[in-house]
């Protein structure tokens, strides 16, 4: 059967064409446990007749994935995932070498490649994207079902335009992937331990392969995977530092928080994932194939915010933060006020990807041609209830290095003299279709310079909307503070324990339960005077999209001898023309924009093999990133001072003006393969970035009335340079240990027009590195993994600093260690145990610098212990 791939390093397909010398690897283990006919079962595969161990056999597929590919690209394979504490595609990512990423809701919740955001996502080669985003929230890919991830640093021209920082390509299995019929299964059941609750994560997969009558082959494929996640997190917080009425002993004004407090994150999250594929291949050189994934999402989430006003007490004495004299870091107060707030959300996301296509191949021709279907809507659904209470006699508010308060001789978890204060109510949806067909042909030419030959088409259309109510901080129908919340039975309840890792004395607080504002939405609008149902859209934050892109490239495959080192890569082209209409509102007024741009892509890739086991590997590339949907909509969301966010009017918006990120892009890397599971690389690059795109807050006056509004806009020219380091080896002294390690260092920065300065890229951490142990041995395997990444720039300009506008958010240094071990009974079960966050760590950040005077927010993740059972047969 013809293995139909335009890069046979890179299929869907497991690679399993390994070379005499990888073969001679495997004969080194020590003797195995079991035998699998099946040449591509997940934990187990076989070379010849030698069987390699599980994790070390996913590390070899990965490692002759970066050794083979053109472009620069890390890979992990199904086998690195499953054996990894990682429950999605986001979370195993966190170990590639140069990707950073953030936490939050006990999962990744971004994922950057060197520090940019800026990146493509394509699932089996092709866009897939969440509602107007761009790209894909990868969290929400189960790992169960990926058959690799493949992190492109270099592209190719028949790749999708998009993403600056690079690509990441999800691949699905595929039925042709195995011999016959193959079932397999996971569940694994997970204890939050501030949570306190068990969750589980399960997945069930079935394919079977078929010869037909006449030679053909029918395969399929059923997978399904859920998980059901409870999670929780801790915040605590102080917003928008500035001068208050008290002063120090000089007269000059006291500079402390707006509000301060505690938040505790609580959750119950679900994602459901389906998917059928199927392939048939009538003969020998044509295959059918089509592959639908359906990926739903469901959140009910809460925060419980206690809301100290320290502005509202009489300042009876002050501790200064040291080297100040007008920074309290301990304030006592009396006659305080303070507010508790819930907030209960609900959202959803149900997102459909289909695909049908057709591969061909006539001697050495070969012809594919693809037409796919993407549908996804969010919804989200929120209502938040302020209660407040006054006379509080006595309070001691400590704002650094963390958040603590106490109240000496009152109880705040009582209900008595807590009273009705605002709402928040709102809904909307935001969703994203498109349609895209593709055709591909490629020839090759045998030992010619020029060995292959590509080129395609493709043509998409993607219409995106959004809908958003607007319905904010509603007072009482018998005004603020009057109605007592104990009146309504119900109503309020104790807020979750908030003790864990913060060293925090104030543990609990009275607070509208979270129940309650669920299962009794009408009767809390009816208490602020509000009409049953969801509140209604407002028409003027609207915005409906349609994008229409028509691309083609060409690339030729090359390849030579310099002397006695060969010389193999890719030259090409890609040409994209990209018309965009706009409709929606700017200041109340309707607008309907057009636009149209084309770019020019070029991109070449080399290899030159300088001795058997050394390569230096080279790259230049053009590439883009469009602007986010969102940040296209001029509409402006505002918010008037209230009693929960300060004395300052805010708002954001986008920005139709709102241009294309161009980079130009290199690379350059020496890599030593010194066995065929271990290796050594050193990989520098540089991009020269035009028109980077970072959100700014700038004074507005809308109606006569002054708002900090925060918009995006493109800077000027900018760069990112860095080094990244890789090691893997394994010990030959001690049979089945190995390490894996890489760090970064980046450096990067932007020329901002408006300010007339240079900026550093936020997000960009200056140095990251993972360090990974391995021990495999017989029937049991384990890993511990450590990730460390540098402070970071967050936001600039961000309204909550000091003084307003101006200030800059620096997330401090943070690291994490997880822990994986795994016992295989027989060549059909398999028992594990992971361990996330082993050390409890969380993650602290400051206006201005680390360390500085003015803390923002420190947060604690929860840790995790997973008890897995496979099985397959």
């Amino acid at each position: 059967m013809t293995v139909f791939s335009d890069d046979p390093s890179l299929s869907a397909k497991p690679c399993r064409r390994f070379t005499p010398a990888v073969i001679a690897f495997a004969s080194l283990f020590s003797p195995l446990t079991f035998a699998q006919e099946d040449s591509s079962d997940d934990d187990i595969f076989e070379l010849d007749e030698f069987i390699v161990r599980p994790v070390q056999a996913s590390l070899v597929e990965a490692q002759e994935v970066k050794k083979s590919a053109a472009p620069f690209v890390d890979a992990i394979v199904a086998q690195d995932i499953g054996k990894l504490p990682d429950n999605t595609v986001a979370d195993a990512l966190q170990r590639v070498p140069g990707i950073q990423v953030t936490r939050g809701s006990g999962e990744v919740t971004s994922v950057l490649i060197r520090g940019l955001p800026n990146l493509a996502t394509t699932l089996n080669g092709e866009e897939i994207f969440t509602g107007t985003g761009r790209g894909v929230t990868l969290s929400d890919l189960p790992a169960d079902l990926i058959s690799s991830v493949n992190v492109y640093k270099s592209r190719t021209a028949d790749q999708v335009e998009g993403g600056i920082a690079g690509l990441i390509d999800v691949r699905l299995r595929n039925p042709f992937d195995f011999d016959g019929s193959k079932t397999a299964g996971t569940l694994r059941l997970i204890h939050g331990e501030d949570s306190g609750d068990t969750s589980w994560v399960g997945s069930l997969m079935n394919s079977n392969r078929w010869e037909l009558d006449g030679g053909g082959q029918l395969g399929v494929l059923v997978a399904a995977s859920r998980q059901d996640i409870k999670y929780q997190d801790q915040t605590i917080y102080n917003f928008e530092w500035g001068n208050r009425p008290a002063t120090n002993s000089d007269g000059d004004p006291l500079v402390y928080p707006f509000n301060s407090g505690p938040i505790v994150h609580r959750g119950d999250r679900q994602r459901n994932a389906f998917n059928l594929n199927i392939q048939y291949a009538p003969k020998e050189n044509v295959e059918f194939y089509t592959n639908w994934l359906y990926t739903g999402y469901r959140n009910q989430y809460q925060n419980y915010f206690f809301v100290g006003l320290p502005f509202t007490g009489a300042v009876d004495s002050f501790e200064p933060y040291p080297g100040t004299d007008d920074v309290p870091a301990v304030l006592e107060t009396s006659n305080h006020f303070l507010i508790t707030s819930t907030q209960a959300y609900d959202d959803k996301t149900d997102g459909y990807n289909g695909v049908f296509g057709v591969r061909t191949t006539n001697g050495d021709t070969t012809f594919s041609s693809e037409f796919i279907y993407n549908y996804n809507k969010f919804t989200n659904q929120n209502l938040i209830m302020d209660i407040a209470k006054g006379g509080i006699p006595e309070v001691r508010m400590t704002f650094h290095p963390n958040f603590d308060a106490s109240y000496p001789g009152s109880d705040i978890s009582d209900p008595a003299g807590y009273g009705l204060w605002g709402l928040f109510d709102n809904n909307g949806f935001a969703e994203g279709e498109s349609t895209v067909w593709r055709a591909d042909v490629t020839r090759l030419f045998g030992t010619q310079f020029f060995n292959k030959l590509s080129a395609g088409v493709r043509w998409s259309e993607r219409e995106v909307g959004s809908r958003q109510s607007d319905r904010a901080d509603v007072a009482p129908a018998d005004g603020r503070g009057v109605t007592a919340v104990s009146s309504i039975d119900g109503l309020g309840a104790t807020s979750p324990d908030n003790s864990s890792g913060l060293d925090i004395s104030l543990e609990n607080w009275y607070t509208p339960s979270a129940d309650f504002l669920y299962n009794n939405a009408d009767q809390v609008r009816s208490l602020f005077g509000l009409p049953p149902g969801l509140a209604p859209f407002n028409p003027a934050v609207a915005f409906d999209d349609t994008e229409t892109t028509y691309a083609a490239y060409v690339q030729a495959g090359y390849g030579m001898d310099l002397g006695e080192m060969p010389l193999d890569g890719q030259i090409g082209v890609r040409v994209v023309k990209t018309e965009l209409s706009l409709r929606g509102y700017d200041d109340g007024v309707p607008i309907d924009s057009s636009s149209d741009e084309t770019e020019v892509l070029p991109v070449l890739n080399g290899k030159l093999q300088l001795t058997p086991t050394t390569y230096l590997r080279g790259s230049f590339g053009r590439s883009i990133t469009r602007p986010e949907f969102s940040d296209l909509n001029p509409v402006v969301n505002l918010s008037g001072p209230t009693t929960t966010g300060g004395g300052t009017g805010t708002g954001s918006g986008g920005n139709p003006n709102l241009g294309n990120v161009e980079s130009d892009n290199y690379d350059l890397s020496l890599e030593r393969y010194y066995s065929d599971n271990s290796f050594f690389s050193i990989a520098g690059f540089h991009r020269e970035i035009s028109g980077y795109v970072f959100t700014d807050t700038e004074v507005e006056t809308v109606d006569g009335e002054q708002y900090a509004v925060t918009r995006p806009r493109n800077t000027g020219s900018g760069s990112l340079s860095g080094v990244e380091f890789g090691v893997q080896h394994f010990f030959e002294a001690v049979d089945g240990l190995g390490i894996q390690a890489n760090y970064t260092i980046i450096d990067g920065e932007t020329y901002d027009p408006v300010a007339d300065e240079t900026l550093d890229l936020a997000n960009v951490s200056e140095n990251s590195y993972n360090l990974i142990l391995v021990f495999e041995r017989n029937k049991f395997s384990t890993r511990l993994a450590y990730n460390w990444r540098d402070a970071y720039i967050e936001d600039f300009n961000n309204v909550d600093a000091p003084g307003g506008p101006g200030g800059t958010v620096v997330v401090d240094a943070t690291d994490r260690f997880d822990f994986s071990a795994s016992y295989a009974f027989n060549e059909n079960m398999t028992l594990s145990l992971d361990v996330t966050n082993l050390f409890k760590e969380g993650r602290q950040d400051y206006f201005d610098a680390v360390g500085s005077p003015y803390p923002r927010d420190a947060r604690m993740y929860d840790r995790t212990v997973e008890l897995g059972f496979r099985f397959r047969f």
